[in-house]
């Protein structure tokens, strides 16, 4: 087994020593209550075929400009325990319901102190344990996904690159990958918004190239949080890409399952740069943004759930074009 199998906890560290080549990263996202500078940080271990080619990291993608940065650590200044999810890499700390950042790197300085709250975990079940799935029971994916927080508050402060930032009020969302490497093919969406006629709605959506053994087919993962609701949309449980669009500025998917479908148009000015792991290390350029303005619908047999627009939206694409050839027409 290449790392630890842990269906029902996706949040804790999965790596094991004999585990190479493996990486496995956490995603924690802010916006402000004053939008004035969504940031996520992105804390994470790869250990590469070679001991030598370990290291550890904190990515930070922040600003209306989508300015990242890419901080190494030796190895041993990460640490993760087996039995809780209690993150700490340099002088940094992550948790569920905690998030310390303490960076300095070539002139770039963060400092956070954040206190996250009334999460909205996702629904789960026997057969559906996490976002993967059934798949979650599986050892050995090439890339597997896990969905920690839809959304929850945030109290706090935030220094960055020279601007402080009032957190109280702010909202956040968590996920994490782990696995060999990422996919080779893959658009994924996360936002959040707020309206009068529907109230809170959260949203995530995933297509991606996905690597089973000799199989290899799209797979989809998404799910929406409306009025006390969640609607998921996966492989596994029937849902399907009925039409997606790769724009040169964003994206569109429209996922359907029986009688429901999910249409979701994604555009942002720019992205900026992080990396993702491959079988040799972080080491591929993807771009991602953090300031995307997505249009979202749900329907169910044409009557709406809702319908609204979700501001600084995350929004990440590598080879979407790829994608579109395994996209079913819409009807």
């Amino acid at each position: 087994m290449r790392s630890r199998l842990l269906p029902w906890t996706p949040a804790p560290y999965h790596g094991t020593e004999t585990a190479r080549p493996y990486f496995e990263g956490w995603y924690f996202k802010f916006v402000p209550n004053s939008k004035a500078c969504p940031v996520a940080f992105i804390p994470g271990i790869f250990r590469g075929i070679c001991k030598e080619q370990d290291i550890g990291f904190i990515q930070v993608l922040y600003g209306k400009n989508d300015e990242s940065r890419f901080i190494r650590y030796p190895p041993d200044a990460f640490s993760c325990p087996k039995d809780a999810f209690r993150l700490r890499i340099g002088n940094s700390s992550f948790s569920l319901d905690e998030v310390h950042v303490d960076i300095e790197d070539n002139g770039f300085c963060a400092r956070a102190d954040l206190v996250c709250r009334d999460h909205k975990f996702l629904k789960t079940s026997l057969c559906s344990p996490s976002i993967m799935g059934p798949f979650s029971y599986l050892p050995g994916l090439q890339c597997s996904h896990g969905v920690l927080s839809l959304r929850h508050g945030v109290t706090g402060s935030l220094f960055i690159d020279g601007e402080a930032v009032d957190m109280d009020g702010a909202t956040g969302y968590i996920e994490k990958d782990w696995g060999r490497a990422f996919p080779r093919n893959w658009v994924w969406l996360q936002g959040s918004g707020r309206s009068r006629a529907w109230g809170d709605a959260d949203c995530m959506c995933a297509v991606a190239s996905v690597c089973l053994g000799p199989l290899r087919f799209t797979g989809l993962i998404a799910v929406i949080a409306v009025g006390g609701a969640q609607y998921r949309f996966a492989t596994y449980n029937g849902g399907r890409t009925a039409f997606l669009n790769a724009a040169e500025n964003g994206v569109d998917i429209e996922v359907k399952k029986r009688g429901y479908r999910l249409a979701l148009s994604a555009r942002a000015a720019g992205r900026g740069r992080i990396l993702a792991p491959t079988p040799t290390g972080m080491d591929r350029d993807v771009y991602e943004t953090l300031n995307a303005t997505m249009s979202v619908t749900l329907l169910k047999r044409g009557r709406p759930l809702y319908s609204g627009v979700m501001d600084y939206c995350g929004m990440e694409r590598s080879n979407a074009e790829a994608l579109i050839k395994g996209a079913a027409p819409a009807p």
